[in-house]
């Protein structure tokens, strides 16, 4: 019996330790450096841990279909930017980063107030084309393929000129990528 109860104990010891440091500890970073003048790493921390508790993501296990549609949605939405990332990557940038402009202050991967209004607006538009299946019943074969089609339709909406031409069309001051 006190070898199965050990045995039982480090397991879940085990799954709470690399839990809390592979969630909280990022976490905890990242919002200490989102807000540095006012939290710490354990401000920070404390914060994700209340967050997280107060999100009961126990809730997603109550039935099978929720965290299934969970998962499509956080699928559905991460897709895109990969075909983002992609299309800079491999098309924009043709494999070659500048890292001394990456790191740069007004380096030439600084975009309008810190933020790439293509990438966003690619993301929206890729991110409905994957989820409108959930609520649009014709489009179900996409958000039943979103990751494909997330990726496939970021990567093109971000490259081909109907991305940059809608870029034209509502930020006049928008440059062309080449």
């Amino acid at each position: 019996m006190v070898p199965k109860l050990l045995s039982v104990l480090t397991l879940c010891l085990t799954t709470l330790s690399v839990n809390v440091t592979g969630n909280i500890v990022p976490a905890g970073y990242q919002l200490a450096s989102l807000f540095p003048k006012h939290l710490t790493f354990k401000s920070g921390a404390t914060l994700a841990a209340l967050i997280a508790i107060f999100l009961m993501p126990w809730k997603l296990m109550e039935n099978s279909t929720s965290i299934f549609t969970f998962l499509s949605i956080v699928g559905g939405l991460l897709a895109p930017i990969t075909g983002i990332m992609l299309a800079q990557y491999f098309v924009v940038d043709k494999t070659n980063l500048d890292l001394k402009e990456l790191y740069s202050r007004n380096g030439k991967y600084n975009y309008k107030n810190g933020f790439n209004i293509n990438a966003i607006i690619t993301l929206v538009i890729a991110g409905v084309l994957c989820l409108i299946g959930l609520f649009v019943p014709f489009f179900q074969p996409l958000y039943e393929m979103s990751w494909i089609v997330g990726i496939v339709a970021a990567f093109i909406i971000y490259i081909f000129p109907f991305g940059q031409l809608f870029m034209k069309l509502f930020f006049p001051r928008f440059k062309k990528i080449s």
